[in-house]
């Protein structure tokens, strides 16, 4: 089997979570490779290609169509140029037998393609609730064209990360639910896990003592609620609990200030290494995620790996992911999540809950993920 990827996020160094699901494959082929060839195509490379992906990686630069070097997105004519012409050519010429795309975008060629869809937020959400580029009706409804498009007549299967983003695949595309398949994305449970027992020793003490959030800084991820909780809190428990915040300051600053809050929340947006982005998350109290809407949520399942209670919105993906056995309030109410800070504060500690944590994230383990998202490709791989 010759499994053909666009791997041009990995070689831009692009942080976004909808990439995370190929990248757990590839790091648990290292590991121990699987009985396939990977061929990772890019249009530009970096230090990155030198690292040693494994024996059976195959790392592929092409050229392409490129609006400039080292741009985090690319745009619609860079990606028509790529799937159109540049990647059916490569396919060819490397004998591939399925090709993977991370994007909702995808080549029309002869071999099975199996693309991926991580959310569908900008069609769940209200307006007020979406990035500024996607908030214009006639935005969403191209997109929702598009995405409709490459799902239903160019790819031949479509992998999403929970059960409720296969839904919202099924009712917002009107996508056929054999087509449409669930891999969850996966952590390294054993660095978590081995940071959380390093804080414990370091400190003395088997929790922390600040929140945590972490991830982008946009309108679904509700900081201003978060904020807006934090603040009802009582002083004393702020000045014992601060919130570390990581992720870059924006305009929910105004309500740090004017709360006056500024004295306990603070930001952590330094780079981090993997090791670093572990130990942060064991050494939190609580992790908060209390978002509008998540595809999956692998900021709380890296916190439960950790034996880091979480506080998340209910329902949707993170009930899911959390197993509805984490502490879920209505991500709308100020009120609500402030309650539930306060609860899981009180018993995160407990050697009963840690021990849940560590239960729900046994489930997201690479080897997991990365093996049931393997026997997705393989089954609609064409034979060699």
């Amino acid at each position: 089997m010759r499994i053909g990827i666009d791997a041009r996020w990995m070689f831009r160094d692009i942080v976004n979570t909808q990439f995370s699901l190929l990248g757990t494959l590839l790091r648990q082929n290292a590991r121990s490779p699987y009985d396939a060839t990977f061929v990772l195509y890019t249009d530009e490379l970096n230090g990155k290609q030198q690292h040693d992906q494994g024996g059976n990686v195959v790392v592929r630069q092409l050229n392409a169509l490129k609006a400039r070097s080292g741009a985090e997105h690319t745009s619609l004519l860079e990606d028509l140029w790529w799937f159109g012409r540049t990647i059916p050519a490569a396919l060819v010429d490397d004998g591939i037998t399925v090709f993977v795309s991370p994007y909702y975008r995808a080549p029309r060629v002869s071999v099975p393609v199996i693309n991926m869809v991580h959310d569908l937020s900008f069609l769940v959400l209200q307006r007020e609730l979406l990035p500024g580029h996607l908030q214009g009706r006639f935005k969403r409804a191209v997109l929702r064209r598009l995405f409709q498009f490459y799902c239903r007549h160019v790819a031949s299967h479509t992998v999403t990360v929970s059960e409720y983003s296969k839904q919202c695949v099924i009712e917002r595309l009107c996508m056929e639910p054999g087509r449409i398949s669930v891999c969850y994305n996966g952590v390294d449970t054993d660095l978590l896990a081995a940071a959380r027992q390093q804080v414990d020793r370091d400190s003395g003490r088997p929790a922390g003592n600040y929140l945590l959030y972490v991830g982008f800084n946009s309108p679904n991820k509700n900081l201003v609620g978060l904020l807006r909780a934090y603040a009802l809190l009582p002083a004393e428990f702020r000045a014992a609990h601060p919130l570390v915040l990581r992720t870059r300051p924006g305009e929910e600053q105004q309500i740090v200030h004017a709360q006056g809050l500024s004295a306990t929340v603070r930001y952590s947006s330094d780079h981090l290494s993997n090791d670093g982005i572990a130990a942060l998350v064991a050494g939190a109290r609580v992790l908060i995620l209390v978002s509008h809407d998540e595809g999956f949520g692998l900021p709380a399942v890296e916190a439960l790996a950790a034996g880091v209670p979480v506080v998340v919105s209910r329902g949707g993906a993170l009930s899911e992911v959390t197993q509805s056995s984490m502490i879920a309030e209505d991500p709308r109410d100020p009120r609500s999540i402030a309650m539930g800070i306060a609860r899981a504060v009180e018993h995160g500690g407990s050697r009963e809950l840690r021990t849940r944590c560590h239960e729900i994230a046994s489930r997201y383990s690479i080897q997991r993920a990365a093996d049931a998202l393997m026997g997705v490709i393989a089954q609609r791989s064409r034979p060699e």
